[in-house]
């Protein structure tokens, strides 16, 4: 008697992809790490370093995570030879944690389904699928007709239309091994495809320690040195990338990382494939405006305008009988919508905060009325869209402050405010000296202005013993006896 195999992931993959949240089931904490299971791909051994658990000091472990406990968590890393699965917690996001949840009480109640199917039927569960199952169904038992589709969109493909990089190209990479002579890396901006780069294509100098050149995990910018499209073979070189070439392949792959992102999000939530979706909207979007990073950010404010452009060809068969081609919108109405609002979600831009430093002073009479007439000059330099403020740090220093979505717009308006005050306070004697350029400053550098000048507001405040005493001592040389 054959006992049919019941165990069986539920997905087509073996293994999870990077960056892709997967529930889990705790089975054991060790002093380092704690092992689980991943429930949707046939309870395969995952590891949680520890220090991967929370961003925040970690004081009780139990408080964290228990045996037994099932939650989701992002995927780092996998090596599908040693079969080895790193795992994080913090790093799993709240909408992560909502994908992943709908998606696995979706699979598991298909899972559930089959498993029960398989175990009536005696049927090997991850032998048959679909139409299979469904045949064999039929060939045993006509009364067990079961109407059941499970339909799984592919969401893996490539950022880019072409299948391979160009020679003397820079590509981002990701190392997954390193051996006696060469280390195995796969291409991220091309669905993960294997390259490889040897040992003497890691450095110009003296190698003395492989580690301190490339390690597992490690992502970077590397060259193709040569691509064989039959065999699907790329050779790469790290020590031919210049910092020029390190520097646009970055910048590209940034950009490419967050077009993929929200195709991916938007082919999972809608169920479409996701090289569908790039077919008829990514890659001709590519190909339109050099990168669909520029496309997107149009998008944001005029959706219409850069997807209605969109189109495809549909065969169908007219009442005669005739094959006829149609041209349809590139995708559906939901999937439009989808779309958009994932761009707008992403890609809407927060405004940039410039600022400038300078010192003015006026010694004239009447300076003071001569300085803040030449602040209002300054302000009035400014715009609806790009308005500008001028605030006193402690004299004789100064701040110019505008917010904007333009950089470039930012700096160019604040320029012109120090010119038009400059020229104002010149005309009274005055002296403008900038001493920071007009630039864009970070939260940080934002909190350090506000700390000090409050910290100049209140060393100016009054305190006690400032104010004249009204009994002032007499402090002569006594009485004096003009006799």
């Amino acid at each position: 008697m054959v006992t049919p195999n019941l165990e069986c992931r539920m997905y087509e993959s073996r293994y999870p992809q990077v960056d892709m949240a997967v529930m889990i089931q705790v089975k054991s904490i060790g002093e380092m790490c704690a092992y689980v299971s991943l429930l949707e791909y046939n309870n395969i051994e995952g590891m949680i370093l520890l220090s991967e658990l929370s961003r925040r000091r970690i004081r009780s472990i139990n408080s964290l995570i228990k045996v037994g406990r099932t939650e989701p968590v992002m995927v780092l890393h996998v090596d599908e030879e040693k079969g080895y699965v790193n795992l994080s917690k913090r790093r799993v996001s709240e909408e992560d944690i909502q994908i992943c949840e709908d998606r696995y009480n979706k699979s598991k109640l298909v899972h559930s389904i089959m498993r029960h199917v398989a175990e009536t039927m005696e049927v090997d569960l991850e032998a048959k699928r679909n139409k299979t199952l469904k045949s064999q169904f039929n060939s045993q038992n006509p009364k067990s007709l079961i109407q059941f589709t499970m339909v799984t969109p592919n969401l893996e493909c490539r950022m880019y239309e072409s299948r391979y990089p160009q020679v003397d190209m820079a590509v981002m990479i990701q190392v997954k091994s390193i051996g006696e002579m060469c280390a195995y890396v796969s291409l991220l901006e091309y669905n993960n495809i294997e390259g490889m780069i040897l040992l003497s294509e890691l450095s110009r100098r003296r190698i003395r320690s492989i580690n301190s050149l490339i390690k597992v995990g490690r992502t970077e910018p590397v060259m193709v040195l040569h691509v064989d499209e039959e065999k699907g073979y790329v050779n790469m070189s790290k020590r031919r990338v210049s910092e020029e070439d390190i520097q646009i392949c970055e910048d590209r792959y940034n950009k490419s990382k967050l077009v993929h992102s929200i195709m991916r999000h938007v082919a999972e939530t809608m169920e479409v494939d996701l090289e569908d979706l790039y077919l008829h909207v990514g890659w001709p979007l590519y190909r339109k405006y050099g990168h669909a990073f520029e496309a997107f950010k149009l998008i944001v404010n005029d959706p219409d305008s850069i997807i209605n452009t969109l189109t495809r060809e549909v065969k169908e068969i007219s009442a005669d009988g005739q094959e006829v081609t149609k041209v349809v919108p590139a995708m559906s109405e939901e999937v439009k919508m989808s779309l958009i609002k994932d761009i707008r979600r992403r890609m809407t831009p927060q405004p940039l905060k410039i600022r400038a430093d300078v010192e003015m002073k006026c010694f004239q009479f009447d300076g003071v009325l001569h300085i803040k007439a030449a602040m209002r000059k300054a302000e009035a330099a400014g715009s609806t869209e790009c308005p500008v403020k001028i605030k006193l740090v402690a004299p004789p220093s100064y701040v110019l402050i505008t917010q904007t979505l333009d950089k470039e717009q930012g700096i160019s308006v604040l320029t012109k405010a120090i010119d038009a005050c400059s020229e104002e306070i010149e005309i009274h004697k005055g002296k403008l000296t900038v001493k920071e350029k007009p630039r864009a400053v970070s939260e940080r550098e934002d909190k350090l202005l506000a700390e000090q000048m409050a910290k100049l507001n209140m060393q100016n405040e009054e305190v006690g013993g400032d104010d004249d005493s009204e009994e002032e001592e007499d402090t002569g040389m006594g009485d004096i006896d003009l006799e």
